[in-house]
């Protein structure tokens, strides 16, 4: 009899830990993705309590919430000058199709998936300025990353809130370049000016030269009627 009891107290304690085992909680801010032998089963599950069998199953929690990921790298802009750029990206999950970024890319999507998009547009959009114009634009710059990080991303389920380019260096001993750069940009200016200037003296010259032949020409017309 005290078997039967000793018994009946170990099936009652096994089926009590695997209760415990397979409750599952998601938390708020989360998305819950149900795994069983491997393969997404069903949509995410939302906030709440679940219980799932321990053995078989499990919930992988992906997290919902706006995230904000800083990376730094080195690019080089239009004329060739390194920079390091730090640009800061504001992201979020989709809730509804987190199972598939999961059954896609697994729990660690952003250093898959995120991260270098990210890279790659980046040192697209660098390499169309030039150094000494890229700190002014870099509001303009910012959204073409955000643009192709959209078109990039959409399909993952991954929305792009914000991009900013928080911070864009260079080595101090480019300070002699910008102002070299700055000056051939007003020497190209001026030069552009001067080709406009003499383009337009030039078409005077010539309004000029026409008009004075037209002169002549009445004038010679009214000194043949005169004769006759």
């Amino acid at each position: 009899m005290n078997k039967v009891v000793e018994i009946i107290y170990v099936v009652i304690a096994l089926g009590v830990l695997f209760v415990l085992l397979g409750i599952r909680v998601v938390e708020t801010g989360y998305r819950g993705v149900k795994v069983r032998f491997g393969e997404v089963i069903g949509e995410p599950k939302p906030e709440g309590l679940y219980f799932v069998n321990p053995i078989t199953t499990k919930i992988i929690k992906m997290d919902v919430q706006t995230t904000k990921d800083r990376i730094r790298t080195e690019c080089y802009t239009k004329d060739v000058i390194q920079s390091t750029v730090v640009i800061d990206i504001i992201y979020y999950a989709e809730p509804a199709k987190v199972h598939e970024l999961y059954r896609t890319l697994g729990s660690a999507y952003a250093e898959k998936i995120l991260d270098p998009n990210v890279l790659a547009a980046l040192k697209d959009v660098v390499g169309k300025y030039e150094a000494a114009d890229l700190i002014g634009e870099r509001n303009k710059a910012s959204s073409e990353i955000k643009e192709r990080l959209e078109l990039s991303l959409e399909g993952f389920g991954i929305k792009v809130l914000r991009v900013v380019l928080a911070d864009i260096g260079y080595d101090r001993d480019l300070d002699g370049a910008f102002e070299r750069v700055q000056i051939a940009k007003l020497d190209a200016l001026a030069a552009k000016h001067r080709t406009a200037q003499i383009q337009e003296e030039a078409v005077q010259k010539v309004a000029m030269a026409t008009a004075e032949a037209e002169v002549m020409r009445i004038r010679a017309e009214m000194l043949e009627k005169k004769e006759e």
